[in-house]
Order: structure tokens, then sequence, then C-alpha cells
């Protein structure tokens, strides 16, 4: 359930500071859904996710639900086979 089609996985390096407290005191790998539908535009504020995605995960920190200050998208990137990168989203 977690690769790709073509059998790549993806990896969040994340820099704010609760997730990083979150993933540090679980001490294991974190698996989430992306915070929107493939091929639409990733949210900015939490309103901004849609519905469908809210329903359909086992559940949602109350963290920052009320912040209206945009956030940009991580970054993606993939390591391809031969050691070069493919740049998915600057």
């Amino acid at each position: 359930n977690l690769t790709g089609k073509d059998g790549s996985i993806g990896i969040r390096i994340c820099s704010e500071p609760f997730c990083r407290q979150l993933i540090k005191r679980f001490r294991k790998p974190i698996v989430s859904t992306s915070a929107n539908v493939s091929g639409y535009p990733a949210p900015e504020v939490f309103t901004d996710i849609d519905v469908a995605i809210k329903n359909g995960v086992d559940y949602i920190v109350q963290h920052r639900q009320d912040d209206s200050t945009a956030a940009s998208p991580s970054a993606i990137v993939k390591l391809n086979a031969d050691g070069s990168l493919t740049i998915i989203r600057p």
C-alpha cells in the first residue's frame, strides 16, 4: 500500500517543530496520506483540505487547524536507480 506503481516510496523530511518532536518521540516512521488529491493544488491552510481526505484518515492531530498563515507545499524529489534526482515538485 505504500509503494507507487514504479515501486518507489515517498519520504518527507519535515522541518516543522511539532512534527519533528512527534516523530522523535514515536521512534518509528509515520505513514500519512497527502493533504490533497493527486493532480489538485496543495492546500495552503487546514480548511483548504478536501473533506473526503479528512473523512478518510484515522486521525487528525489537533494542531494549527485555526492557523490562517499560508504554507508552501513540501518539495518532492525522486532518487532514481542510477543515483540521479528527478524534481517532481520544487
